[in-house]
């Protein structure tokens, strides 16, 4: 059984909920709470089942993504399932993922999700990352479109998604601190205005209508790039 990793961003509650969802659903392997918030939060994790891993610093969500990943890989993972702190998953949930895998495991796959909400819950392949050594931006998409600027490298290098038959298994409940807060809110969306605008300069494009297929994602079709203009 893969090894399922939550992350825990700013609110331990959240995290507390997304992690007895993945228990409810009788996942049976190693259950991982990566702690990306500022304190010490073994004490209210206590009486459940899991290791609880501290980031080295506070990280963005593209420095997130990579911590992760690299850290499955030293434990010797090829594929591991993820799950942000503010989604849950349903009984259910994780046996058609697994039965999916079986079917497409020797093809150039890069997550296993549902249609709707594989960017909170997937099965991820590891192997693509040690293969391409390609990784989330970190300086271009420190927060908000880091996932599609990577997807949209390894789709071009012959990567795929795969999806499994849609099913309400998986419900996104959203940051408690965007919805109190609204100089966060108004923080997150210049953020992701921002990171909007730079993924469509360098792709030439809005995501599923770029016109830009330079691999490495430099950006060297976009006119005056490399010409002094």
């Amino acid at each position: 059984m893969p090894n399922f990793y939550v992350l825990c961003g700013t609110d331990p509650n959240l995290g507390r909920t997304a992690i007895e969802s993945v228990l409810a659903s009788g996942y049976s392997g190693k259950l991982y709470l990566m702690n990306n918030m500022d304190s010490d939060v073994s004490l209210l994790f206590s009486d459940l089942p899991i290791e609880i891993v501290d980031a080295p610093v506070k990280l963005t969500m593209a420095q997130t993504a990579n911590w992760i990943v690299k850290l499955a890989i030293k434990q010797g993972q090829d594929r591991i399932f993820t799950l942000p702190d503010d989604a849950i998953i349903k009984p259910g949930a994780i046996e058609p993922l697994l039965e999916k895998y079986e079917e497409i495991k020797n093809e150039k796959w890069l997550n296993i999700g549902y249609p709707s909400s594989s960017a909170f819950f997937t099965l991820a392949n590891l192997n693509a990352y040690e293969e391409e050594q390609v990784w989330w931006d970190t300086f271009l998409f420190p927060m908000y479109w880091c996932d599609y600027h990577w997807l949209r490298i390894m789709r071009l290098r012959g990567w795929q998604d795969m999806f499994v038959e849609e099913r309400n298994l998986v419900e996104h409940l959203g940051s408690e601190n965007i919805k109190r807060h609204p100089g966060m809110r108004m923080r997150n969306y210049m953020i992701f205005e921002f990171n909007k605008a730079t993924y469509e300069k360098i792709w030439g494009g809005e995501a599923g209508h770029e016109t830009i297929t330079d691999i490495t994602a430099g950006g060297l079709e976009n006119e005056g790039i490399n010409n002094g203009d």
